[in-house]
């Protein structure tokens, strides 16, 4: 009670003999309230970190689940076999450019090829750009898919930089950074 009494006094120095038992209580009453509140901010921010820890770990599994899901499809393979068949030569090398100009024969001799080299470029375009908005796991894509980036990018490399000096400037820039950020070296051939 001396302890609530000489802090009363230090606030309210005037009325010192004025003060009667009901003061001192609810100057009590006042101090629990604030330490209660004190404790339950801290209890607040801790529940808070629990959360974010909780939901970090979930959206990292889920871009996991997500990157695997990715991985599975198939829907490049049809396009991805006619293409190792049509240029066929340079798919056995392994990562080497195959010439604009074979590239635009083929496309010449039909027009279905161009829209299969566009459909199979984009699929990684929107891999890395996955990757790049956070969706998809970079370290399991280059785990398990590398040597593929590669490959079809350094594979189709002339195409791509014609395609951007004459169309889009910006074509298949989210697959050329994926590359250059895990490359793998390149086979010199002669044409």
């Amino acid at each position: 009670m001396n302890f609530l009494l000489e802090i009363h006094n230090v606030y309210f120095p005037q009325e010192k003999e004025a003060t009667s038992i009901f003061e001192y209580i609810s100057l009590a009453i006042q101090v629990l309230g604030f330490i209660a509140v004190i404790f339950t901010l801290l209890y607040a921010s801790k529940q808070i970190k629990i959360s974010k820890n909780i939901h970090e770990d979930t959206l990292s599994w889920n871009k996991k689940i997500a990157t695997e899901e990715e991985l599975s499809r198939k829907t490049s393979g049809e396009i991805r076999d006619r293409l190792l068949t049509i240029f066929e030569k340079y798919s056995e090398i392994g990562i080497v450019s195959i010439p604009l100009e074979i590239i635009e024969k083929e496309i010449a001799k039909d027009k279905k090829v161009k829209q299969d080299i566009h459909d199979y470029l984009n699929r990684f375009e929107r891999i890395a750009r996955g990757i790049n908005f956070g969706i998809y796991n970079e370290e399991i894509i280059i785990d398990s898919s590398r040597y593929m980036i590669n490959k079809v990018y350094v594979n189709y490399e002339n195409y791509i930089q014609k395609r951007r000096n004459e169309v889009n400037p910006r074509a298949w820039c989210c697959f050329e950074e994926l590359v250059n950020r895990n490359k793998l070296p390149r086979i010199l051939v002669s044409k």
